[in-house]
Parts: C-alpha cells; structure tokens; sequence
C-alpha cells in the first residue's frame, strides 16, 4: 500500500524505470472475430447469411412475418480484459431485436427468455424476458442506425451513434455464457454485424 501524498512519487519512479505497464497494465481490447462465427439458427434458415473477411449480414428471406431467433457462436468474453465490444448497423425493415441471450435453444419468440437481454423497435426493452417498455428513455430503431455494444461482467451497454446516447442495462440471470442474439420479423429486414474498432471502443469505455 502506497500514501496518498506518496503516490506521485510512485508514479515519477515507475515511469524513469519503465515499470509502469507492469503495476499499472493497460486495458486489454479484444476485437471480435468474425471469422470464428458460426451463425445458429435453431428453427431453420429464414435469414440469409452473408459473411465477408470483416463483417457478416443478415437478411430476413421468408415471406411469413413471423419471428426468427438468430445466435452467434462461440460466447462472448465477459471477464478477461475489458469484455466483448461489438458494433451493428440497422440497413432495412420494420422489427428487429438487438442483444444477448445465455440460452441457444431458446423459441422463435427468443427475446422473451429468460436469459435474453437487449432492445427492440417500437421502444421495447427485454431485461431477463421481461417488456420494459421505454426504460431508460429507449424509443426506437431508426433505418441505418449504428449501435456500438460492449458487455462486461454484469452490464450491457448500447451506444447509439446517431442518437448520441448510451443506454445501459444490468445482467441479473447467471448463466454458463452469453451470445449475440438477434431476432427478425419482415420480410427484407437486414442489419450487419462487425467488430468495433479499438478507438471506437476506447471512446465508448469512456462516455
């Protein structure tokens, strides 16, 4: 333990010895890997999956308006370093749910489950499967919107580009691992999926 009115003293000496990094290491930032992503979809293939070195799309193909639970696989890294960071753009449709889910066998209707957390259009918050509808002053999706993500430990974050605003929700249910989860309703409904950049990460560890 060092004293208060000593800590400065710490810091000028760590730094002549080049030390610093070793008592105080920096932040460990993980990108994604889009390579590594498998996409699951546990009640047949009615979104297209389209996946590039950098960037895998998602399209809504079935002509039934009914809803289709989409994971990714493997888990997110909630522990190590400074957690997962994740970043998905809204390119077309009316209904999608954006967020995490702990159960890969989930039903169609998977933002309902009881390991399900994350956001809807039309102002919808799922917290362990549960409408909130408006908490946190969430209103909606809007057509080319890009949300950066982050979950570590307990919290999942959204941060809204355009919009300019973070909303944040606390993880209650403990469950082995978590997923990326989407879920889609329209025919023609398509968002992407990429890896934040570690700027964009550091700012939004920031905010």
């Amino acid at each position: 333990m060092v004293r208060d009115d000593k800590k400065d003293n710490l810091v000028l000496l760590l730094n002549h010895y080049g030390l610093s990094d070793f008592f105080y290491p920096p932040a460990v930032f993980l990108p994604l890997d889009i390579g590594r992503i498998e996409v699951l979809q546990s009640h047949g293939s009615s979104v297209d999956v389209a996946k590039s070195e950098n960037k895998i799309q998602f399209t809504k193909v079935s002509e039934s308006n009914d809803h289709d639970f989409v994971a990714c696989n493997p888990s997110l890294d909630t522990s190590s370093g400074e957690g997962s960071f994740w970043k998905v753009t809204i390119q077309g449709g009316n209904w999608v749910y954006l967020g995490i889910i702990g159960n890969l066998g989930a039903s169609i209707h998977s933002f309902s489950d009881s390991t399900s957390y994350g956001w809807t259009s039309g102002s919808r918050v799922y917290h362990g499967g549960k409408d909130r509808e408006g908490d946190s002053g969430w209103t909606n999706f809007t057509q080319g919107e890009c949300l950066h993500f982050h979950l570590k430990t307990n919290k999942l974050n959204m941060f809204s580009v355009q919009k300019n605003k973070r909303f944040v929700m606390d993880i209650t249910t403990t469950v082995p691992a978590y997923y990326i989860h989407f879920n889609l309703f329209h025919l023609g409904t398509k968002i992407s999926l990429e890896p934040l950049s570690q700027d964009e990460a550091t700012s939004l560890l920031e905010d």
